[in-house]
Order: C-alpha cells, then sequence, then structure tokens
C-alpha cells in the first residue's frame, strides 16, 4: 500500500484565536468546502467544532495562554483510495476521542493530480479532554497516543 507521512504543526495554539483560524482553515481547502467529520459534536461541521472546542476549552481555562489544540496532517500518496482515506480520519479520530479528547478532521485533495501526490488529513485535536477525567493532552500524552495511531496505521496499510 501506499506511503503516509505524519506532520505535528509545530505551534503552541495558545492564542484566544487559535480555535477559530485552525477550525476554518481544517475546514476549507482554497476556499472550497471540504469533507470533515470529526468526534465530540454534532453534526461534524466546523462551526460545531468552534463551539465544542470554545465551550471545553472556556470551561477548563485557567491559564488564557495555554495551548488549545494540536494540529496534526496525515500526507498520503496517490495510491490511496478515498474510502480508504475516509477510514484512516475516522479511525484516528475515534483514537483521540475514545481518549477524552474532542477532534475534527477535514481531508484534503490536491488541485491538480501530480505523480505521487495525494490528499491529505488535518486533525485539530482539543487539548483539554472533553471531560474532568480525562486530563489534558500533553506532550507526553499526545505522543504516546501518535505511536499508538502509528501502529494501528502500519496494521491497516
Amino acid at each position: 500500500m501506499g506511503n503516509i507521512i505524519m506532520k505535528l504543526v509545530k505551534s503552541a495554539y495558545s492564542n484566544s484565536d487559535a480555535i477559530n483560524k485552525v477550525i476554518g482553515y481544517i475546514s476549507t481547502n482554497e476556499h472550497k468546502p471540504v469533507l470533515t467529520g470529526g468526534y465530540g459534536f454534532f453534526p461534524p461541521t466546523a462551526d460545531n467544532a468552534i463551539a465544542s472546542f470554545t465551550e471545553v476549552d472556556n470551561r477548563n481555562l485557567t491559564d488564557s495562554n495555554s495551548r488549545k489544540l494540536w494540529h496534526l496532517i496525515l500526507a498520503l500518496d496517490n495510491t490511496f483510495s478515498y474510502r480508504h482515506i475516509l477510514n484512516i480520519a475516522n479511525s484516528i479520530s475515534s483514537i483521540y476521542e475514545s481518549n477524552g479528547h474532542h477532534n475534527f478532521f477535514g481531508i484534503h485533495t490536491p488541485k491538480t493530480p501530480k505523480e505521487g501526490r495525494g490528499s491529505h488529513i488535518h486533525f485539530a485535536i482539543q487539548y483539554y479532554g472533553y471531560s474532568y477525567y480525562y486530563p489534558p493532552l500533553t506532550p507526553d500524552r499526545f505522543y504516546a497516543i501518535l505511536e499508538y495511531q502509528t501502529d494501528m496505521l502500519s496494521l491497516s496499510l
């Protein structure tokens, strides 16, 4: 099967408009709507994701300069079918939800097909758990879940 490259955007996403900007970016591709999904809100639209992320963030916020979300990107080569890409996005999304974190994804497709260049999936993953039962998604927890999902992806390919 094809290649997948994971990239973690190295921003702290602590600014007050981080949720709006990241989810707004994820939900469009060159100003066109994209297929979106996620867990923790229904239906999985950008507006509902923003409202949900903001509500959880406001409930937990003790420091206005703290991280609000993680932004993960999976770049896939052009050998993946759209159905497989959607299955990957939903599988990863469900992993974060089962660990207590709302998340939102958007599937971006290339404007023009190029050799080896395929779609990519953007994920916004809530830093705070949707319940007090779930701890914040610290770097250690985030990377542990990331390692698990990497193993899961290698098994599904």
